[in-house]
Formats: structure tokens, C-alpha cells, sequence
């Protein structure tokens, strides 16, 4: 008599994923503006900027940047990072979480950056027109991957309006994509037969 007994071990795979490399957070904790960016007026002048703020509800923590409206004068404002040295990232990302008032008055906000070693408002081009905010935080993820490699990068944020909608921002963050990996092992099928 015969006797047969087979083993049998399936192909499995063991899979980790690793996160997206942070090239720069902004909170907006400090409750001043960091000392690297710039806020600019390319309007008229008036007492409404973008400021840090915290007398409405930010995403996280207690401060987020924030820019109201004015009633009177026709608005075009921006608030600009520091500039970023992005030659060494690829398959760059921008993501903030965004909120804001007067949807129906909405004037314009856009998300913009530039790859010009000291730029002005001029030396900016759309990113991506933010719209209409949403009434509570809603995350922004941008795909900037067309600044990779670039030696000179800043981003803004631009408003313009005429007695129009309000905007909060909060929880920057600058991030390199490209570092999300996936790591697997297969051990395959094998197969015992013991007569």
C-alpha cells in the first residue's frame, strides 16, 4: 500500500509601504509670520492682508493664516514663501487644508508659484485656482511635480475681490512623492510528495 502526502506552501508576499519625505511643514503655530515670507499688496491699499489669525476655527491647533474681505476697495493680494531649493526632489506635492466664508461672493484665490530666483507678483503663474471655499476644511493636494529639479521654487497664494469671500488656510505641507516605495518578498510554491 502506498501512502502519499503532499505539502503544499503558496506563494505569499510581504508588502511595506513607506511615507513621502517632508521638505517643509508650515502649522502656523508661531502666530507670526515666518520671517522668510512676504506678504504683498499689488491693489490698492487697505488695512485687509493675509495675516495669521485665531478668532475662527483652524483645522489644527489654534493659528492659521487667513485673509479677509473689504467692502470698499478691489482687493489683489498674496502672501509668499520662501523659496525652495528643489533640485534634489521629484514628484513634488503642496497640500493645505482650506476653508472660508461668503462662498457666493467668491472673488478669486489661486495657488501659484514661480520659478524665478526673486520674484514678484509678475514671475508667478496659476497653479491651480483654489475656488469657491467650502464652508469647513477641505485638504488641497497639489501636484507641483512640474517644479522638480528646479533650483529656484516659491509658492503663493493670491486673492483678489471686491466685497467678496474670506479664506483660512492651514497645515502646509511641501512633500517629495516620489519616496513612497512598496517592498515585497515571494516565496513562491512548493510542493513535497512522500511515497
Amino acid at each position: 500500500m502506498k501512502s502519499f502526502l503532499t505539502i503544499v506552501i503558496l506563494t505569499t508576499a510581504v508588502t511595506s509601504v513607506t511615507s513621502a519625505d517632508v521638505i517643509y511643514s508650515e502649522d502656523f503655530e508661531t502666530g507670526v509670520m515666518p520671517t522668510d515670507w512676504q506678504v504683498w499688496q499689488e491693489g490698492p491699499s487697505s488695512s485687509v492682508l493675509w495675516k495669521f489669525d485665531q478668532t475662527d476655527t483652524p483645522y489644527e491647533g489654534t493659528y492659521y493664516m487667513f485673509h479677509g474681505y473689504d467692502a470698499v476697495n478691489n482687493l489683489d493680494n498674496w502672501v509668499v514663501t520662501q523659496t525652495f531649493d528643489m533640485t534634489l526632489w521629484e514628484t513634488l506635492q503642496v497640500s493645505f487644508w482650506h476653508c472660508g466664508s461668503f462662498p457666493s461672493y467668491y472673488g478669486y484665490t489661486g495657488f501659484m508659484g514661480s520659478t524665478t530666483e526673486n520674484p514678484t507678483a509678475a514671475d508667478f503663474s496659476e497653479i491651480v485656482e483654489i475656488g469657491a471655499p467650502p464652508t469647513y476644511y477641505t485638504e488641497l493636494i497639489v501636484d507641483c511635480s512640474a517644479y522638480d529639479d528646479e533650483e529656484f521654487v516659491t509658492f503663493a497664494w493670491q486673492y483678489t475681490g471686491l466685497d467678496a469671500h474670506t479664506v483660512r488656510l492651514d497645515d502646509l505641507l511641501v512633500e517629495d512623492d516620489s519616496v513612497v516605495g512598496v517592498k515585497s518578498a515571494s516565496i513562491g510554491e512548493i510542493k513535497a510528495v512522500f511515497k
